[in-house]
């Protein structure tokens, strides 16, 4: 899979081109992300759309003023668990991640609870693995463009 990111802040905006392993069709999709309470980045409010192509939305990034912030490559892989999703992100020649995530309108401190504890059952030590930003970011952070 391959993932094109432009970012500015408070919030981010990607274009995200997944190539399906197993049809080989190819998906676009522009997506904004924006942290509920910043700076914290454990809780994200999320919005995305399917658009036709990567260069018709970047074309349309670019007439409103939007410059590229990173572009990554990314192999991801999704299992559901329950009410969770959980995204092991391998991000080529960086790093991999394993993201728990869960849609709900709970309490974001009883979550990270629930969380935590699917983390120690799957067998990641949260005392040594858990950060506060996802490999995502943390890629970002190191290979920007600006």
């Amino acid at each position: 899979m391959v993932y094109r990111v432009q970012i500015q802040k408070p919030q981010t905006k990607r274009i995200r081109e997944q190539d399906n392993g197993y049809t080989g069709k190819i998906i676009t999709s522009l997506e904004v992300k924006k942290l509920a309470f910043p700076p914290d980045h454990k809780v994200c409010l999320e919005e995305e759309i399917e658009v036709e192509n990567y260069e018709r939305a970047h074309n349309f990034m670019k007439l409103i003023n939007q410059k590229e912030f990173a572009t990554l490559d990314k192999d991801r892989l999704v299992y559901k668990y329950k009410s969770f999703k959980i995204v092991i992100d391998d991000i080529k020649n960086f790093k991999t991640g394993v993201e728990i995530e869960k849609v709900t309108d709970k309490p974001h401190k009883e979550i990270i609870v629930e969380m935590k504890k699917l983390a120690t059952a799957l067998g990641l030590d949260i005392k040594k693995e858990i950060t506060d930003k996802s490999v995502t970011y943390q890629y970002m952070m190191k290979f920007a463009h600006f």
